[in-house]
């Protein structure tokens, strides 16, 4: 009579299974973060050249007009995206790119508040500013903060804007 319960050796026991598993969660808690960070990191960069774009753009209609822009249809630049009820922001995907007579910059889209920073840069000519000629990114929450230190950016701290960081 053959024996039905012979050892069978070629599969996994629930305990190398389990393992498996437990690696596999350990990697990705791990990488999970770091890839959000690198994805926004990759906006950010994408952002940066927009931004200083308008913040020329903004310049250029300074000098021929002696005032400052209020509106994106007053630049010669062509920003995509669909304009806001004020004429002030352009709303793409990812940002949302302002212009006032204060600065120029870009803000999350589609991020919580908890999440949201901003990033803004102030032209070298602009001697009402301590970060002329920089790119600055203002931070709200946790991912915002990390993000701001992630490009590198210092702290400037200050009474005005404790949250906002200099990128060099």
């Amino acid at each position: 009579m053959k024996n039905i319960f012979k050892n069978n050796t070629g599969g996994f026991t629930l305990i190398e299974l389990l393992v498996v598993v437990l690696i596999i969660g350990i990697l990705s808690a791990i990488a999970l973060p770091q890839y959000t960070m690198a994805v926004e990191k990759a906006r950010v960069a994408e952002a940066m050249p927009i931004i200083k774009n308008i913040a020329n753009a903004r310049e250029v209609y300074r000098l021929a007009n002696g005032s400052l822009p209020h509106y994106f249809s007053e630049l010669d630049i062509e920003i995509t995206g669909e304009e806001n009820d004020d004429g002030m922001c352009r709303e793409t995907k990812n940002w949302s790119y302002c212009i006032d007579v204060n600065s120029t910059d870009a803000g999350r889209n589609n991020v919580s508040d908890e999440n949201y920073y901003v990033i803004s840069y102030y032209l070298p000519s602009d001697p009402d500013t301590v970060v002329a000629g920089h790119f600055t990114c203002l931070a709200y929450g946790e991912l915002g903060d990390k993000i701001c230190r992630s490009l590198g950016g210092k702290k400037r701290g200050g009474l005005q804007n404790p949250n906002e960081y200099v990128i060099p």
